[in-house]
């Protein structure tokens, strides 16, 4: 398959693979060129000579020791482990990069000696060009540069870059909701920009937004919805920065996606069918923000939760988490983590989801109102015997 793909699909899987955030990580690129090399040696090697030089050049930086021997030069005067293809440039693999992984070395060897070998073989002028020009790049330089250019060519397949698409978790009041309104009106004549709507295809939860989009029948409107969902599908993708492999993993965005649209709808609710005034809601409020509201409410249970840890009997007491039981663990857990999440228990196949529905939203503030007012009983209780005890020290 990788034989198949394209020198631009080539491009985006190294561009999905093998970054962290804003770091190259040199282990998954030795895994993806190593693979490359296997599906198409040949072509590799023209690909990083006339497309990813820069690239390339960064990699080796970060991988391998050139020495140049000059002519009265002896060769052991560089020490072990040097090679050489023309008895002028010899090179030596570090392991910097790869200190503690032992099988990542050896396959990171095995892609160095055959890219190296064919690339010598393929321009042996080019290959000494290369051995020579790597020295001078400057790796923080190169990462920047690489980096913003991999931002261009994600935000021209829909995926901002993480810095941008953060912001799609910043909890919105309902209230200041409503001086943002968007304009959604059928276009006569004009077209809607090719966008892949395998997001929408995976609607199938049976949510408050779903029946709301069933009841738009302007195909017009839908799709400017579909577009604006797909797209914020892949905001989410990209704030998450957890690489898309299945289909399944997709459906997992696509599940949370909806599930925050829905509560944020709950909270724009207006009086009559909920369903109806939904429909009207998307058509009128951007999703993006809709969705914010929805995760508003998610973390006011968070940072509500974590307000009142600061000061709670448990936590002055020294107790671990373990102290509230199973039930009550797991709703803390839940909130404490960066990402609150909703306890499930496994009743739908995990101990942990993403906050679905505004019942989610409502159980677990009751169960955290039920923690709370029992940490004040025993803040109560405890506080009692103290005084007690200070009262009996004073009398006696």
């Amino acid at each position: 398959l990788l034989s198949l793909a394209s020198n631009r699909q080539w491009e985006y899987i190294l561009d999905v693979e093998v970054w962290e955030r804003d770091r190259m990580t040199v282990p998954a690129i030795t895994n993806w060129l190593y693979l490359l090399l296997k599906a198409d040696p040949g072509r590799l090697i023209r690909w990083t000579l006339t497309e990813k030089t820069e690239f390339i050049e960064f990699y080796l930086s970060k991988n391998i020791e050139v020495m140049v021997r000059e002519h009265d030069q002896d060769p052991s005067d560089f020490g072990d482990n040097f090679f050489t293809f023309d008895d002028i440039f010899y090179v030596r693999f570090t392991d910097i990069p790869y200190d503690h992984k032992l099988h990542h070395r050896e396959q990171r060897d095995e892609f160095l000696s055959e890219f190296l070998n064919r690339l010598s073989v393929h321009d042996h002028i080019t290959y000494q060009q290369v051995l020579f020009e790597f020295s001078t790049v400057m790796p923080a330089e190169s990462e920047e540069e690489a980096y913003r250019l991999r931002n261009m060519r994600l935000a021209e397949r829909g995926f901002m870059p993480f810095d941008e698409a953060i912001g799609v978790y910043q909890p919105l009041n309902p209230k200041s909701l409503k001086n943002q309104v968007k304009h959604l009106a059928v276009r006569k004549g004009s077209r809607i920009p090719p966008v892949p709507f395998y997001s929408v295809e995976m609607l199938k939860e049976d949510n408050l937004f779903t029946r709301s989009l069933q009841v738009i029948d302007i195909d017009d409107i839908l799709q400017q919805l579909q577009t604006e969902f797909a797209g914020l599908c892949n905001q989410v993708i990209a704030a998450d920065q957890k690489p898309i492999r299945e289909r399944d993993e997709l459906k997992g965005v696509v599940r949370k996606v909806c599930g925050f649209i829905s509560i944020g709808l709950e909270c724009l609710r207006e009086e009559g069918d909920a369903v109806t005034s939904s429909a009207a809601a998307i058509q009128k409020f951007a999703l993006s923000r809709i969705f914010r509201v929805g995760y508003g409410l998610a973390l006011e249970l968070k940072w509500r939760a974590e307000k009142w840890r600061k000061a709670s009997w448990f936590e002055n007491a020294g107790l671990p988490l373990g102290f509230w039981g199973e039930e009550w663990l797991g709703v803390l857990g839940g909130l404490l983590i960066k990402k609150p999440l909703f306890f499930d228990n496994y009743k739908t196949g995990t101990i942990y989801k993403e906050f679905a529905s505004i019942d989610d939203v409502e159980l677990t503030e009751a169960v955290l109102d039920e923690i709370m007012a029992f940490d004040g009983l025993l803040l109560r209780i405890f506080s009692d015997q103290i005084s007690e005890v200070r009262e009996n020290v004073a009398s006696d």
